[in-house]
């Protein structure tokens, strides 16, 4: 991704996720599988997420 010139990714989390623990354990894995000196952003936004 980075390498096609992104500035960076943003990880919005599934609506599926409960508890604080679960949230926290999503991102970990997320910024593990992007890699370290990817910069990322994480996106806050209501449990329903619509695409178009």
């Amino acid at each position: 991704m980075m390498d096609r010139g992104a500035a960076g990714v943003m990880i919005a989390p599934p609506n599926t996720l409960r508890t604080d623990d679960q949230i926290v354990g999503y991102h970990r894995q997320a910024v593990d599988a992007i890699g370290a000196d990817v910069p990322f952003v994480l996106q806050d936004s209501p449990r329903r997420l619509r695409c178009r």
